[in-house]
């Protein structure tokens, strides 16, 4: 399960920083197989090459950036695993899993638009959670995301809620920010779901839901390190015990996490273009 597109600027390493996780579950396997079974044989899906009749493509340049690779893949332990779709089941369950938080909440995001999932955020702030948000630097984002930064910092002071909102600063560790994830006290949600409209209600998105105090600490130590790195303070990276080290290949971390417990499953149905966030962008 990967936040990134299969491209050299994703997969590839050498532009975005995404978040990755490898379960070794034939429950999972088998049920994704099946999703994707059902959306390819769906209605309105449409062989490729019919789709391309017609049409012309533009071919881009790939991305080529070179990034350091600082860990390699680390196992975990998790304690309970669900499966969620958009559409579906993963907004409600991003919003409940920030709502359950008791202690402190950190998202990462290309961007975010003003609904639930944001709400959530404000929420938690407002009972006491500490909540950081880390948005993309990526070109075609920066003045949004600085806005809504600022617009929720500045929400923060009035209200004196501990919530802070920064957009990224790569300091030549990666490209952009592209990952989509949440750790949430003892819980981290990876997937594809961006947190606007059309991802959580039109896109198929999926997420997997990771419990455990292990995984969390493991993405939560990847957040941290990025949070912190735009600000020139020292990374948290070499600090961590080598159990919840994070692992990055190229820009991307990916952790490989090997189920070991109870498993259940809760799932239901530089050319300008538009990214997967639904904003313009680069296409991918």
């Amino acid at each position: 399960m990967l936040t990134e597109n299969w491209k050299p600027s994703g997969t590839g390493g050498g532009d975005s920083r995404g978040w990755g996780v490898t379960l070794r579950s034939p429950r999972v396997a088998a049920a994704l197989a099946n999703l994707f079974r059902a959306d390819a044989g769906w209605r309105d899906a449409i062989a490729w090459d019919r789709y391309r009749a017609g049409r012309s493509f533009e071919r881009t340049d790939a991305a080529t950036g070179s990034y350091p690779s600082r860990h390699p893949p680390t196992e975990v332990r998790v304690e309970r695993v669900r499966l969620l779709t958009a559409p579906g089941n993963a907004e409600s369950t991003v919003v409940a899993t920030v709502d359950d938080a008791d202690a402190r909440v950190d998202v990462l995001q290309p961007t975010v638009d003003d609904g639930p999932m944001l709400a959530s955020l404000r929420r938690a702030a407002e009972r006491g959670v500490r909540v950081r948000l880390l948005l993309s630097n990526a070109w075609y984002l920066t003045e949004e995301n600085a806005a809504l930064a600022d617009e929720l910092n500045r929400w923060a002071a009035a209200a004196d809620v501990p919530l802070e909102a920064r957009v990224a600063d790569p300091a030549g560790r990666y490209g952009k920010i592209h990952a989509k994830g949440v750790v949430a006290d003892d819980t981290a949600l990876v997937g594809s779901l961006n947190w606007n409209p059309t991802s959580a209600r039109e896109n198929r998105e999926v997420v997997v839901a990771l419990e455990g105090d292990a995984v969390a600490a493991y993405y939560r130590g990847r957040f941290v390190a990025d949070w912190r790195a735009g600000r020139g303070a020292p990374s948290a990276i070499g600090r961590l015990p080598t159990a919840v080290a994070v692992a990055a290949v190229g820009a991307v971390a990916a952790a490989t996490l090997f189920l070991r417990r109870r498993l259940t499953i809760d799932s239901t149905e530089g050319k300008r273009g538009r990214d997967d966030t639904g904003r313009d962008g680069p296409i991918g």
